[in-house]
């Protein structure tokens, strides 16, 4: 969608609106729409909207996503570098914005009582993440991410695609057998070098910038709560 012009775009949009009917909340945008001549189901022809609504429609694709990619990273506040959306996800009702920010980031989301999922851009110390570099994200003895039924931490490269690594490795979790210190607690390794101490904690990185996100499924009520918050993560 990101190389459509406004004409391919919009008339895209009304092809597939077809196909997947839009909410009862969603009459009112719908009216909007179709005083610019775009109504689900029929051609969109750009050259004929009304008076100064062809420049404007052509313009609104690149202003969108660029406002959808800034939006994205603001979504809330974060803490320890991780952001975690726990309200209004999963039933948008009239939030476009947040919808399509949610969408670009994983093509739509669960309600948080099914699953949630913090995402995090920058390090603890407020940096890019950057896999020449050596991280390492430590949970205390009986700290670990408190999920009914499973856990993950899921690697993603800067355009949001899982990395390509010798181990096919593209996420780490509970499911693995993963190495405890004595104590109890867990570090996992994170960066594009393969750590001394082996492999069975360590998500490989690319050698570039990267992005993280934290899959929590069937969160207990202190992660929908927030008063369980994902460590933040450190470099080594």
């Amino acid at each position: 969608m990101f190389a459509l012009d406004g004409a391919a775009f919009f008339g895209e949009a009304m092809e597939l609106l077809r196909e997947i009917p839009t909410h009862a909340a969603d009459g009112p945008i719908r009216e909007r729409m179709a005083r610019l001549g775009l109504v689900p189901g029929e051609p969109f022809d750009l050259a004929a909207a009304p008076g100064g609504a062809a420049e404007a429609l052509e313009a609104a694709v690149p202003a969108a996503i660029a406002k959808i990619t800034e939006r994205q990273q603001t979504l809330v506040h974060p803490v320890d570098g991780w952001m975690s959306v726990t309200e209004n996800i999963g039933s948008w009702g009239v939030n476009y914005l947040k919808r399509a920010c949610i969408d670009l980031i994983g093509l739509g989301a669960n309600l948080p009582e099914d699953a949630v999922y913090p995402i995090s851009y920058l390090d603890a110390d407020g940096e890019p993440y950057d896999g020449g570099k050596a991280y390492v994200m430590h949970f205390d003895a009986g700290a670990l991410p408190p999920a009914k039924a499973f856990w993950s931490l899921t690697m993603y490269e800067q355009e949001g695609f899982p990395v390509e690594n010798a181990l096919d490795r593209f996420a780490i979790g509970d499911r693995d057998d993963l190495a405890f210190d004595a104590d109890g607690s867990l570090d996992l390794q994170i960066g594009a070098t393969e750590p001394a101490e082996g492999s069975s904690n360590w998500l490989p990185a690319p050698a570039g910038p990267f992005n993280l996100c934290l899959r929590m499924y069937y969160p207990e009520s202190s992660v929908l709560e927030g008063t369980w918050t994902p460590p933040g993560v450190r470099k080594a």
